[in-house]
């Protein structure tokens, strides 16, 4: 299964935030997102919605679309794996 997490945005957000030498609850406070969510978006088993993509693009001075499409690259990615198994 760990092979299934390596696209989730999840893993791009914890790298960022350990680059940028802040912890989950002060990236969850700073983006206005509560800490259960965050938490469980990091270890890849929540997605990324269009909100959650408008306040990480906020964030990150980055596009909203950025995000959606990592979560939907993703998502096809784990559509993919299920139908050829």
């Amino acid at each position: 299964m760990a092979e299934l997490k390596r696209y989730h945005p999840g893993l791009y957000i914890k790298d960022a935030i350990e680059e940028l030498g802040i912890s989950e609850e002060e990236f969850a406070n700073k983006c206005g997102l509560p800490i259960d969510y965050v938490s469980s978006l990091l270890r890849c088993e929540s997605p990324v919605t269009q909100e959650v993509a408008k306040k990480l693009s906020n964030f990150f001075d980055s596009s909203v679309d950025a995000w959606i499409n990592l979560q939907k690259a993703y998502d096809l990615y784990i559509l993919k794996k299920r139908n050829a198994n």
